[in-house]
Protein backbone atom coordinates (compact mmCIF):
# COMPACT_ATOMS: atom_id res chain seq x y z
CA UNK A 1 0.00 0.00 0.00
CA UNK A 2 1.53 3.02 -0.79
CA UNK A 3 1.76 6.71 0.96
CA UNK A 4 -2.04 7.59 -0.81
CA UNK A 5 -2.84 11.38 0.00
CA UNK A 6 -6.01 9.91 1.92
CA UNK A 7 -3.76 8.24 5.16
CA UNK A 8 -2.29 11.32 7.01
CA UNK A 9 -3.01 14.38 9.22
CA UNK A 10 -1.31 17.68 8.18
CA UNK A 11 2.06 19.00 9.58
CA UNK A 12 4.43 21.45 10.09
CA UNK A 13 7.84 21.18 10.11
CA UNK A 14 9.86 19.32 12.80
CA UNK A 15 10.10 21.84 15.92
CA UNK A 16 12.77 24.24 16.25
CA UNK A 17 13.93 23.57 12.40
CA UNK A 18 13.74 26.75 10.32
CA UNK A 19 13.99 27.21 6.26
CA UNK A 20 16.91 28.59 5.10
CA UNK A 21 17.47 31.42 3.74
CA UNK A 22 18.36 31.92 0.27
CA UNK A 23 22.22 31.34 -0.34
CA UNK A 24 24.22 33.93 -2.61
CA UNK A 25 24.09 33.75 -6.15
CA UNK A 26 26.56 31.39 -7.60
CA UNK A 27 29.43 31.93 -10.27
CA UNK A 28 28.84 30.17 -14.04
CA UNK A 29 30.33 27.12 -12.31
CA UNK A 30 29.23 26.52 -9.20
CA UNK A 31 30.69 24.83 -6.49
CA UNK A 32 29.72 21.45 -5.29
CA UNK A 33 28.19 21.88 -1.78
CA UNK A 34 29.15 21.88 1.49
CA UNK A 35 29.71 19.34 3.31
CA UNK A 36 27.95 21.13 6.26
CA UNK A 37 26.06 23.63 4.38
CA UNK A 38 23.83 24.35 8.39
CA UNK A 39 26.91 26.19 9.11
CA UNK A 40 27.05 28.54 6.55
CA UNK A 41 24.68 31.89 6.67
CA UNK A 42 24.31 33.04 2.92
CA UNK A 43 22.93 37.07 2.56
CA UNK A 44 19.91 36.65 0.12
CA UNK A 45 21.23 37.72 -3.33
CA UNK A 46 18.85 40.62 -5.59
CA UNK A 47 16.49 38.65 -7.57
CA UNK A 48 17.45 38.51 -10.95
CA UNK A 49 15.26 40.06 -14.01
CA UNK A 50 12.88 36.70 -15.06
CA UNK A 51 12.12 35.96 -18.76
CA UNK A 52 9.37 33.88 -18.53
CA UNK A 53 10.71 32.13 -21.82
CA UNK A 54 13.82 31.58 -20.22
CA UNK A 55 12.11 30.52 -16.93
CA UNK A 56 10.41 27.64 -19.08
CA UNK A 57 13.39 27.12 -20.53
CA UNK A 58 15.04 26.18 -17.59
CA UNK A 59 12.08 23.85 -16.37
CA UNK A 60 12.65 21.99 -19.37
CA UNK A 61 16.46 21.44 -19.06
CA UNK A 62 16.05 19.98 -15.50
CA UNK A 63 13.69 17.64 -16.63
CA UNK A 64 15.75 16.76 -19.39
CA UNK A 65 19.04 16.69 -16.73
CA UNK A 66 21.23 19.66 -19.51
CA UNK A 67 23.27 21.18 -17.35
CA UNK A 68 25.17 23.22 -19.42
CA UNK A 69 21.80 24.83 -20.28
CA UNK A 70 20.84 24.40 -16.27
CA UNK A 71 23.90 26.09 -15.92
CA UNK A 72 23.45 28.95 -18.54
CA UNK A 73 19.77 29.65 -17.84
CA UNK A 74 20.04 30.45 -14.06
CA UNK A 75 20.85 33.62 -14.66
CA UNK A 76 18.15 34.78 -16.74
CA UNK A 77 15.46 32.62 -16.06
CA UNK A 78 14.83 34.12 -12.34
CA UNK A 79 17.44 32.01 -10.49
CA UNK A 80 16.46 28.16 -8.99
CA UNK A 81 13.10 29.89 -7.60
CA UNK A 82 11.56 30.81 -10.75
CA UNK A 83 8.20 30.11 -11.80
CA UNK A 84 7.01 26.84 -11.46
CA UNK A 85 5.25 24.13 -13.72
CA UNK A 86 1.67 23.81 -14.10
CA UNK A 87 1.60 21.35 -11.53
CA UNK A 88 3.61 23.36 -9.14
CA UNK A 89 6.91 21.92 -9.86
CA UNK A 90 10.55 23.86 -9.52
CA UNK A 91 13.10 23.64 -11.11
CA UNK A 92 14.98 21.44 -8.13
CA UNK A 93 11.45 19.04 -7.97
CA UNK A 94 12.05 18.93 -11.72
CA UNK A 95 15.62 17.30 -11.66
CA UNK A 96 15.25 15.04 -8.48
CA UNK A 97 11.98 13.49 -9.95
CA UNK A 98 14.22 12.51 -13.02
CA UNK A 99 17.14 11.72 -10.96
CA UNK A 100 19.51 14.14 -12.53
CA UNK A 101 21.75 14.28 -9.13
CA UNK A 102 24.11 16.84 -11.44
CA UNK A 103 21.02 19.13 -12.13
CA UNK A 104 20.06 19.13 -8.66
CA UNK A 105 23.53 19.67 -6.89
CA UNK A 106 24.19 22.95 -9.52
CA UNK A 107 20.57 23.86 -8.16
CA UNK A 108 20.99 23.89 -4.49
CA UNK A 109 24.60 25.62 -5.04
CA UNK A 110 22.85 27.93 -6.18
CA UNK A 111 20.00 28.47 -3.16
CA UNK A 112 16.84 26.33 -4.86
CA UNK A 113 14.38 26.33 -2.10
CA UNK A 114 14.62 22.42 -0.64
CA UNK A 115 11.54 22.46 1.13
CA UNK A 116 9.85 23.99 -2.08
CA UNK A 117 6.31 22.25 -2.16
CA UNK A 118 4.26 21.34 -5.60
CA UNK A 119 0.93 20.74 -5.42
CA UNK A 120 0.72 17.73 -4.14
CA UNK A 121 2.58 19.15 -1.42
CA UNK A 122 5.29 17.13 -2.13
CA UNK A 123 8.87 18.26 -1.10
CA UNK A 124 12.26 17.42 -3.00
CA UNK A 125 13.23 14.98 0.18
CA UNK A 126 9.83 13.50 0.47
CA UNK A 127 10.09 12.28 -3.36
CA UNK A 128 13.52 11.61 -3.33
CA UNK A 129 12.67 8.94 -0.39
CA UNK A 130 9.13 7.96 -2.25
CA UNK A 131 11.14 7.02 -4.76
CA UNK A 132 14.23 5.23 -3.64
CA UNK A 133 17.19 7.69 -4.87
CA UNK A 134 18.88 7.20 -2.18
CA UNK A 135 22.09 9.48 -3.75
CA UNK A 136 19.52 12.24 -3.72
CA UNK A 137 18.38 11.73 -0.52
CA UNK A 138 22.15 12.00 1.17
CA UNK A 139 22.80 15.46 -0.82
CA UNK A 140 19.36 16.68 -0.16
CA UNK A 141 19.66 15.66 4.08
CA UNK A 142 23.60 16.73 3.86
CA UNK A 143 21.90 19.95 2.13
CA UNK A 144 19.51 20.37 5.30
CA UNK A 145 16.39 19.61 3.81
CA UNK A 146 14.37 18.81 6.59
CA UNK A 147 14.20 14.99 7.43
CA UNK A 148 10.59 15.05 9.11
CA UNK A 149 8.74 17.45 6.05
CA UNK A 150 5.35 15.71 6.23
CA UNK A 151 3.18 15.48 2.76
CA UNK A 152 0.46 17.97 3.90
CA UNK A 153 -2.26 15.68 2.58
CA UNK A 154 -1.00 12.20 4.04
CA UNK A 155 1.03 13.42 6.54
CA UNK A 156 3.87 10.34 4.98
CA UNK A 157 7.22 11.64 6.38
CA UNK A 158 10.32 10.74 4.07
CA UNK A 159 10.83 8.03 6.00
CA UNK A 160 7.34 6.62 5.58
CA UNK A 161 7.68 7.17 2.16
CA UNK A 162 10.46 4.97 1.72
CA UNK A 163 9.42 2.44 3.93
CA UNK A 164 6.13 2.00 2.46
CA UNK A 165 7.38 1.52 -0.78
CA UNK A 166 10.50 -0.70 0.32
CA UNK A 167 13.50 1.43 -0.75
CA UNK A 168 15.60 0.05 2.52
CA UNK A 169 18.63 1.78 1.65
CA UNK A 170 16.92 5.60 1.44
CA UNK A 171 15.00 4.56 4.65
CA UNK A 172 18.81 3.52 6.54
CA UNK A 173 19.83 6.87 5.40
CA UNK A 174 17.05 8.63 6.74
CA UNK A 175 17.28 6.98 9.88
CA UNK A 176 21.06 7.50 10.31
CA UNK A 177 20.12 11.08 9.92
CA UNK A 178 17.88 10.35 12.98
CA UNK A 179 14.38 10.64 10.81
CA UNK A 180 11.44 10.34 13.34
CA UNK A 181 10.70 6.55 13.43
CA UNK A 182 6.95 7.41 14.96
CA UNK A 183 5.19 10.07 13.01
CA UNK A 184 2.37 8.49 11.84
CA UNK A 185 0.48 9.34 8.33
CA UNK A 186 -3.32 10.62 8.26
CA UNK A 187 -6.16 8.40 8.65
CA UNK A 188 -4.46 4.59 9.32
CA UNK A 189 -2.38 6.21 11.58
CA UNK A 190 0.46 4.11 10.65
CA UNK A 191 4.33 4.59 11.61
CA UNK A 192 6.75 3.76 9.11
CA UNK A 193 6.91 -0.02 10.89
CA UNK A 194 3.33 -0.08 10.03
CA UNK A 195 3.93 0.72 6.45
CA UNK A 196 6.87 -1.80 5.97
CA UNK A 197 5.44 -4.79 7.18
CA UNK A 198 1.78 -4.28 5.86
CA UNK A 199 3.84 -4.39 2.76
CA UNK A 200 5.47 -7.47 3.22
CA UNK A 201 9.01 -5.80 3.24
CA UNK A 202 11.20 -7.50 5.51
CA UNK A 203 14.30 -5.57 4.81
CA UNK A 204 13.01 -2.14 5.36
CA UNK A 205 11.06 -3.63 8.76
CA UNK A 206 14.70 -5.25 9.66
CA UNK A 207 16.18 -2.26 9.53
CA UNK A 208 13.27 -0.44 11.13
CA UNK A 209 13.26 -2.80 13.83
CA UNK A 210 17.31 -2.56 14.00
CA UNK A 211 16.81 0.89 14.70
CA UNK A 212 14.62 1.10 17.66
CA UNK A 213 10.91 1.76 16.10
CA UNK A 214 7.95 1.05 18.33
CA UNK A 215 6.93 -2.80 17.92
CA UNK A 216 3.97 -2.09 19.68
CA UNK A 217 2.49 1.14 18.13
CA UNK A 218 -0.98 1.11 17.61
CA UNK A 219 -2.99 2.54 14.11
CA UNK A 220 -6.65 3.75 14.75
CA UNK A 221 -7.82 0.69 14.78
CA UNK A 222 -5.63 -0.67 17.72
CA UNK A 223 -3.58 -2.48 15.82
CA UNK A 224 0.20 -3.02 16.27
CA UNK A 225 2.68 -3.81 13.45
CA UNK A 226 2.34 -7.20 14.43
CA UNK A 227 -1.16 -7.38 13.75
CA UNK A 228 -0.78 -5.62 10.71
CA UNK A 229 1.66 -8.55 9.17
CA UNK A 230 -0.57 -10.66 10.73
CA UNK A 231 -3.47 -9.39 8.64
CA UNK A 232 -2.05 -8.81 5.62
CA UNK A 233 -0.49 -12.48 5.91
CA UNK A 234 3.26 -11.96 5.43
CA UNK A 235 5.10 -14.99 7.40
CA UNK A 236 8.76 -13.30 6.82
CA UNK A 237 7.85 -10.42 8.79
CA UNK A 238 5.35 -11.87 11.33
CA UNK A 239 8.69 -13.96 12.07
CA UNK A 240 10.94 -10.62 12.28
CA UNK A 241 8.46 -9.12 14.86
CA UNK A 242 8.05 -11.95 16.70
CA UNK A 243 11.85 -12.66 17.13
CA UNK A 244 12.54 -8.75 17.81
CA UNK A 245 9.89 -9.58 21.18
CA UNK A 246 6.79 -8.04 19.53
CA UNK A 247 3.92 -9.18 21.86
CA UNK A 248 2.43 -11.88 20.07
CA UNK A 249 -1.22 -11.73 22.27
CA UNK A 250 -1.74 -7.70 21.40
CA UNK A 251 -5.37 -7.24 21.14
CA UNK A 252 -7.34 -4.29 18.36
CA UNK A 253 -10.11 -2.41 18.84
CA UNK A 254 -12.35 -5.36 19.04
CA UNK A 255 -10.77 -7.84 20.77
CA UNK A 256 -8.66 -9.85 18.07
CA UNK A 257 -5.21 -11.06 18.16
CA UNK A 258 -2.93 -11.01 15.58
CA UNK A 259 -3.47 -15.20 15.19
CA UNK A 260 -7.54 -14.00 14.89
CA UNK A 261 -6.64 -11.52 12.56
CA UNK A 262 -4.81 -14.12 10.34
CA UNK A 263 -7.22 -16.65 10.67
CA UNK A 264 -9.61 -14.45 9.58
CA UNK A 265 -8.04 -14.08 6.43
CA UNK A 266 -6.85 -16.85 5.97
CA UNK A 267 -3.69 -16.57 6.04
CA UNK A 268 -1.55 -20.15 6.43
CA UNK A 269 1.75 -18.97 6.70
CA UNK A 270 1.10 -16.32 9.19
CA UNK A 271 -1.46 -18.90 11.06
CA UNK A 272 1.89 -21.11 11.04
CA UNK A 273 4.45 -18.94 12.41
CA UNK A 274 2.07 -17.71 15.28
CA UNK A 275 1.32 -21.23 15.86
CA UNK A 276 5.15 -22.04 16.15
CA UNK A 277 5.62 -18.98 18.48
CA UNK A 278 2.97 -20.90 20.89
CA UNK A 279 0.27 -18.22 20.45
CA UNK A 280 -2.95 -19.26 22.13
CA UNK A 281 -5.74 -20.59 20.13
CA UNK A 282 -8.86 -19.58 22.20
CA UNK A 283 -8.38 -16.34 22.93
CA UNK A 284 -11.59 -14.68 21.60
CA UNK A 285 -12.46 -11.32 20.58
CA UNK A 286 -15.04 -8.97 22.34
CA UNK A 287 -18.00 -11.09 20.05
CA UNK A 288 -17.21 -14.00 21.70
CA UNK A 289 -15.00 -15.30 17.99
CA UNK A 290 -11.88 -17.31 18.40
CA UNK A 291 -9.73 -17.72 15.70
CA UNK A 292 -11.46 -20.88 14.86
CA UNK A 293 -14.89 -19.19 14.63
CA UNK A 294 -13.49 -16.22 12.67
CA UNK A 295 -11.35 -18.96 9.77
CA UNK A 296 -15.04 -21.02 9.68
CA UNK A 297 -17.37 -18.38 8.96
CA UNK A 298 -15.13 -17.01 6.07
CA UNK A 299 -14.72 -20.78 4.70
CA UNK A 300 -10.50 -21.03 5.49
CA UNK A 301 -10.38 -24.82 5.46
CA UNK A 302 -6.51 -25.20 5.35
CA UNK A 303 -6.17 -22.53 8.48
CA UNK A 304 -9.53 -24.50 10.23
CA UNK A 305 -7.74 -27.61 9.82
CA UNK A 306 -4.31 -26.04 11.32
CA UNK A 307 -6.39 -24.40 14.23
CA UNK A 308 -7.92 -27.93 14.91
CA UNK A 309 -4.55 -29.84 15.04
CA UNK A 310 -3.26 -27.26 17.31
CA UNK A 311 -5.95 -28.00 19.74
CA UNK A 312 -8.61 -25.22 18.87
CA UNK A 313 -11.71 -25.78 20.86
CA UNK A 314 -14.18 -26.74 17.58
CA UNK A 315 -17.16 -26.25 20.00
CA UNK A 316 -16.29 -22.82 21.10
CA UNK A 317 -19.41 -20.68 20.82
CA UNK A 318 -19.56 -17.14 19.80
CA UNK A 319 -21.75 -14.63 22.22
CA UNK A 320 -24.72 -15.16 19.72
CA UNK A 321 -24.68 -18.96 20.46
CA UNK A 322 -22.75 -19.70 17.51
CA UNK A 323 -20.53 -23.06 17.20
CA UNK A 324 -17.88 -22.68 14.07
CA UNK A 325 -19.74 -25.55 13.09
CA UNK A 326 -23.09 -23.48 12.51
CA UNK A 327 -20.93 -20.63 11.52
CA UNK A 328 -19.31 -22.42 8.52
CA UNK A 329 -23.18 -23.16 7.30
CA UNK A 330 -24.63 -20.38 7.65
CA UNK A 331 -22.32 -19.14 5.27
CA UNK A 332 -22.17 -21.94 3.29
CA UNK A 333 -19.03 -22.68 3.45
CA UNK A 334 -19.41 -26.49 2.57
CA UNK A 335 -15.62 -27.60 2.45
CA UNK A 336 -15.20 -26.39 5.85
CA UNK A 337 -18.21 -27.86 7.20
CA UNK A 338 -17.38 -31.01 6.39
CA UNK A 339 -13.44 -30.32 7.86
CA UNK A 340 -15.49 -29.79 11.32
CA UNK A 341 -17.67 -32.47 10.97
CA UNK A 342 -14.78 -34.80 9.90
CA UNK A 343 -13.16 -33.46 13.27
CA UNK A 344 -15.99 -34.66 15.30
CA UNK A 345 -17.75 -31.06 15.63
CA UNK A 346 -21.51 -31.23 17.05
CA UNK A 347 -23.50 -32.16 13.86
CA UNK A 348 -26.43 -31.43 16.13
CA UNK A 349 -25.51 -28.48 18.08
CA UNK A 350 -28.21 -25.53 18.40
CA UNK A 351 -27.68 -22.11 17.89
CA UNK A 352 -30.04 -19.00 18.33
CA UNK A 353 -33.57 -20.34 17.47
CA UNK A 354 -32.53 -23.51 18.59
CA UNK A 355 -31.61 -24.15 15.14
CA UNK A 356 -29.25 -26.94 14.13
CA UNK A 357 -26.27 -26.62 11.45
CA UNK A 358 -28.95 -28.30 9.24
CA UNK A 359 -31.21 -25.31 9.81
CA UNK A 360 -28.61 -22.72 8.81
CA UNK A 361 -27.71 -23.85 5.65
CA UNK A 362 -31.44 -24.80 4.74
CA UNK A 363 -32.65 -21.14 5.24
CA UNK A 364 -29.57 -19.77 3.40
CA UNK A 365 -30.37 -21.57 0.58
CA UNK A 366 -26.72 -23.35 0.59
CA UNK A 367 -27.25 -26.66 -1.08
CA UNK A 368 -23.37 -27.90 -1.19
CA UNK A 369 -23.71 -27.39 2.53
CA UNK A 370 -26.99 -29.04 3.40
CA UNK A 371 -25.77 -32.47 0.90
CA UNK A 372 -22.46 -32.37 3.27
CA UNK A 373 -24.96 -32.13 6.48
CA UNK A 374 -26.68 -35.03 5.25
CA UNK A 375 -23.91 -37.26 3.89
CA UNK A 376 -22.97 -37.00 7.50
CA UNK A 377 -26.31 -38.33 8.80
CA UNK A 378 -27.79 -35.71 10.71
CA UNK A 379 -31.28 -35.15 12.08
CA UNK A 380 -33.47 -33.98 9.20
CA UNK A 381 -36.40 -33.75 10.89
CA UNK A 382 -35.07 -31.76 13.85
CA UNK A 383 -37.27 -28.40 14.66
CA UNK A 384 -36.13 -25.20 15.70
CA UNK A 385 -38.28 -23.24 18.16
CA UNK A 386 -40.52 -22.39 15.89
CA UNK A 387 -41.47 -25.88 14.95
CA UNK A 388 -39.92 -25.33 11.41
CA UNK A 389 -38.05 -28.20 10.08
CA UNK A 390 -34.90 -27.68 7.44
CA UNK A 391 -37.51 -28.43 4.73
CA UNK A 392 -39.90 -25.96 5.73
CA UNK A 393 -37.25 -23.05 6.03
CA UNK A 394 -36.01 -23.97 2.43
CA UNK A 395 -39.67 -23.89 1.39
CA UNK A 396 -40.37 -20.92 2.95
CA UNK A 397 -37.53 -18.92 1.03
CA UNK A 398 -38.06 -20.65 -2.00
CA UNK A 399 -34.76 -22.36 -2.39
CA UNK A 400 -35.53 -24.92 -4.85
CA UNK A 401 -32.21 -27.32 -5.07
CA UNK A 402 -31.92 -27.18 -1.22
CA UNK A 403 -35.70 -28.55 -1.34
CA UNK A 404 -34.84 -31.08 -3.68
CA UNK A 405 -31.78 -31.95 -1.88
CA UNK A 406 -33.88 -32.64 1.65
CA UNK A 407 -36.53 -34.75 -0.27
CA UNK A 408 -34.14 -37.27 -2.07
CA UNK A 409 -32.87 -37.62 1.19
CA UNK A 410 -36.18 -38.86 2.44
CA UNK A 411 -37.17 -35.69 4.38
CA UNK A 412 -40.89 -35.62 5.92
CA UNK A 413 -42.73 -33.67 2.98
CA UNK A 414 -45.96 -33.46 5.53
CA UNK A 415 -43.68 -31.91 8.69
CA UNK A 416 -46.18 -29.13 10.01
CA UNK A 417 -44.62 -25.99 11.78
CA UNK A 418 -46.25 -24.50 15.28
CA UNK A 419 -48.66 -22.95 13.43
CA UNK A 420 -50.14 -26.13 11.61
CA UNK A 421 -48.65 -25.25 7.59
CA UNK A 422 -46.48 -27.54 5.62
CA UNK A 423 -43.93 -26.83 3.39
CA UNK A 424 -46.39 -26.85 0.40
CA UNK A 425 -48.81 -24.26 2.29
CA UNK A 426 -45.50 -21.89 2.76
CA UNK A 427 -44.54 -22.35 -0.83
CA UNK A 428 -47.85 -22.23 -2.30
CA UNK A 429 -48.19 -19.07 -0.01
CA UNK A 430 -45.54 -17.10 -1.90
CA UNK A 431 -45.59 -18.57 -5.42
CA UNK A 432 -42.49 -20.65 -5.02
CA UNK A 433 -43.32 -22.36 -8.46
CA UNK A 434 -39.66 -24.56 -8.20
CA UNK A 435 -40.58 -25.52 -4.74
CA UNK A 436 -44.31 -26.23 -5.66
CA UNK A 437 -43.53 -28.79 -8.39
CA UNK A 438 -40.93 -30.54 -6.08
CA UNK A 439 -42.99 -31.19 -3.84
CA UNK A 440 -45.87 -32.19 -5.89
CA UNK A 441 -42.96 -34.63 -7.65
CA UNK A 442 -42.84 -36.11 -4.10
CA UNK A 443 -46.35 -36.58 -3.40
CA UNK A 444 -47.01 -34.19 -1.10
CA UNK A 445 -50.72 -33.83 0.39
CA UNK A 446 -52.81 -31.23 -1.75
CA UNK A 447 -55.79 -31.74 0.96
CA UNK A 448 -53.90 -31.06 4.18
CA UNK A 449 -55.47 -27.45 5.64
CA UNK A 450 -54.46 -25.19 8.02
CA UNK A 451 -55.69 -24.13 10.93
CA UNK A 452 -58.65 -21.48 8.97
CA UNK A 453 -59.55 -24.99 6.91
CA UNK A 454 -57.41 -23.08 3.56
CA UNK A 455 -55.28 -25.26 1.27
CA UNK A 456 -52.40 -25.24 -0.58
CA UNK A 457 -54.26 -24.20 -3.57
CA UNK A 458 -56.62 -21.60 -1.99
CA UNK A 459 -53.26 -20.02 -0.73
CA UNK A 460 -51.77 -20.42 -4.10
CA UNK A 461 -55.09 -18.73 -5.63
CA UNK A 462 -54.84 -15.28 -3.47
CA UNK A 463 -54.77 -12.71 -6.54
CA UNK A 464 -52.15 -10.39 -5.05
CA UNK A 465 -49.25 -13.39 -4.94
CA UNK A 466 -48.47 -12.36 -8.47
CA UNK A 467 -45.22 -14.00 -10.48
CA UNK A 468 -42.65 -10.64 -11.53
CA UNK A 469 -44.64 -11.20 -15.25
CA UNK A 470 -47.76 -11.00 -13.78
CA UNK A 471 -49.17 -14.59 -13.56
CA UNK A 472 -49.91 -15.66 -9.98
CA UNK A 473 -49.58 -19.21 -8.43
CA UNK A 474 -52.30 -20.92 -9.76
CA UNK A 475 -51.65 -19.01 -13.45
CA UNK A 476 -48.41 -21.39 -13.05
CA UNK A 477 -49.95 -24.54 -11.85
CA UNK A 478 -52.11 -24.25 -15.12
CA UNK A 479 -49.33 -25.65 -16.96
CA UNK A 480 -49.98 -29.40 -17.70
CA UNK A 481 -46.34 -30.27 -17.06
CA UNK A 482 -47.04 -29.88 -13.58
CA UNK A 483 -48.64 -33.25 -12.34
CA UNK A 484 -49.04 -34.53 -9.24
CA UNK A 485 -47.43 -38.40 -8.69
CA UNK A 486 -51.09 -40.17 -9.69
CA UNK A 487 -50.97 -38.00 -12.99
CA UNK A 488 -53.15 -35.39 -11.35
CA UNK A 489 -52.62 -31.83 -12.79
CA UNK A 490 -53.15 -28.63 -10.15
CA UNK A 491 -56.29 -28.52 -12.60
CA UNK A 492 -57.62 -31.33 -11.58
CA UNK A 493 -57.24 -30.82 -7.78
CA UNK A 494 -58.73 -27.44 -8.57
CA UNK A 495 -61.89 -28.78 -10.04
CA UNK A 496 -62.90 -31.24 -7.04
CA UNK A 497 -65.30 -29.88 -5.09
CA UNK A 498 -64.37 -30.65 -1.97
CA UNK A 499 -61.67 -28.39 -2.29
CA UNK A 500 -63.35 -25.33 -0.70
CA UNK A 501 -62.66 -22.37 0.49
CA UNK A 502 -63.99 -21.78 4.57
CA UNK A 503 -66.41 -19.36 3.55
CA UNK A 504 -67.59 -21.96 0.96
CA UNK A 505 -66.07 -21.22 -2.34
CA UNK A 506 -63.94 -22.88 -4.55
CA UNK A 507 -60.81 -22.29 -6.81
CA UNK A 508 -63.22 -21.65 -9.86
CA UNK A 509 -65.08 -19.07 -7.38
CA UNK A 510 -61.82 -17.11 -6.83
CA UNK A 511 -60.95 -17.02 -10.02
CA UNK A 512 -64.23 -16.01 -11.19
CA UNK A 513 -64.15 -13.14 -8.49
CA UNK A 514 -60.59 -11.65 -10.25
CA UNK A 515 -61.46 -12.30 -13.62
CA UNK A 516 -58.51 -14.62 -13.95
CA UNK A 517 -60.25 -15.34 -17.66
CA UNK A 518 -57.80 -18.22 -18.97
CA UNK A 519 -58.00 -19.83 -15.77
CA UNK A 520 -61.61 -20.14 -15.54
CA UNK A 521 -61.24 -21.83 -19.27
CA UNK A 522 -58.50 -24.22 -18.02
CA UNK A 523 -60.70 -25.15 -15.22
CA UNK A 524 -63.72 -25.48 -17.23
CA UNK A 525 -61.79 -28.05 -19.63
CA UNK A 526 -60.05 -29.67 -17.14
CA UNK A 527 -63.49 -30.35 -15.28
CA UNK A 528 -65.20 -31.35 -18.55
CA UNK A 529 -62.49 -33.70 -19.74
CA UNK A 530 -62.55 -35.41 -16.82
CA UNK A 531 -66.30 -35.90 -16.86
CA UNK A 532 -65.99 -37.45 -19.70
CA UNK A 533 -63.23 -39.64 -19.05
CA UNK A 534 -65.51 -40.51 -16.19
CA UNK A 535 -68.53 -41.47 -18.15
CA UNK A 536 -66.00 -43.63 -20.47
CA UNK A 537 -65.28 -45.55 -17.73
CA UNK A 538 -68.74 -45.56 -16.30
CA UNK A 539 -67.71 -44.42 -12.82
CA UNK A 540 -69.09 -40.41 -13.78
CA UNK A 541 -73.17 -39.12 -13.94
CA UNK A 542 -74.71 -39.54 -17.10
CA UNK A 543 -73.16 -36.80 -19.86
CA UNK A 544 -75.71 -33.90 -20.75
CA UNK A 545 -78.80 -32.20 -19.25
CA UNK A 546 -78.55 -30.00 -16.34
CA UNK A 547 -78.26 -30.34 -12.83
CA UNK A 548 -76.73 -33.67 -13.88
CA UNK A 549 -75.38 -36.38 -10.44
CA UNK A 550 -72.62 -36.74 -9.57
CA UNK A 551 -69.48 -34.41 -11.55
CA UNK A 552 -72.65 -32.04 -12.07
CA UNK A 553 -73.32 -31.59 -8.81
CA UNK A 554 -69.25 -29.93 -8.15
CA UNK A 555 -70.45 -26.24 -9.16
CA UNK A 556 -72.15 -25.93 -6.43
CA UNK A 557 -74.89 -24.56 -8.52
CA UNK A 558 -73.32 -23.04 -10.66
CA UNK A 559 -73.91 -24.25 -14.12
CA UNK A 560 -72.23 -21.56 -16.10
CA UNK A 561 -69.72 -18.65 -16.02
CA UNK A 562 -69.04 -15.81 -17.37
CA UNK A 563 -66.14 -13.55 -17.25
CA UNK A 564 -65.54 -10.84 -20.10
CA UNK A 565 -67.69 -12.98 -21.92
CA UNK A 566 -70.01 -10.23 -23.44
CA UNK A 567 -73.38 -12.33 -22.71
CA UNK A 568 -72.28 -13.53 -19.15
CA UNK A 569 -72.50 -17.16 -20.06
CA UNK A 570 -70.25 -20.29 -21.22
CA UNK A 571 -71.23 -23.89 -21.87
CA UNK A 572 -69.77 -26.29 -20.00
CA UNK A 573 -70.13 -30.04 -21.48
CA UNK A 574 -72.62 -32.27 -19.28
CA UNK A 575 -73.66 -28.87 -17.02
CA UNK A 576 -75.93 -27.13 -19.85
CA UNK A 577 -76.27 -23.63 -19.74
CA UNK A 578 -76.96 -21.03 -17.15
CA UNK A 579 -76.06 -17.19 -16.08
CA UNK A 580 -73.45 -16.94 -13.76
CA UNK A 581 -74.69 -17.01 -10.12
CA UNK A 582 -74.56 -14.33 -7.37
Amino acid sequence: MGCGASKAPPSAGAPGETPATKPQQPAAKPAPPSKAPSARVPTAPAEPPQDPSQAEALLAACTAGDLDDVTRLLGSAGGPNGPADKDGNSPLLLAVANGHFAVAEALIAAGADLEARNAETVTALLLAAGEGRTKMVDLLLASGADKNARNANSGATPLIAASASNFTEAAEALLGAGADMEAASIGAGWTALHWAVEGGHAATAKALLRAGADKEAKDVDGRTPLQAASLAGFAEVVEALLAAGADKETRDRVGRTPLALAAKEGRAGAVSALLVAGVGVEEADDGGYTALALAAENGHTGTVEALLKAGANKEARTQADCTPLVLACTKGQADTAEALLAAGADREARSAGDRTPLHVAALGGHTAAVEALLRAEVDKEAKAADGNTALLLAASEGHGAVVDALLKAGADSEAKDVDGWTALHLAAKDGREEVVAALLRAGADTSAAIGDGRTALDLAVQWERTHPDGRTALDLAVQWERTHPDGRTALDLAVQWERTHPDGRTALDLAVQWERTHIVDAITAAAAARTAKEAEAGAGAEAGGEGGAGEGQAWGGRQAVGVGRGEGEVEVEGRGKGKQGD
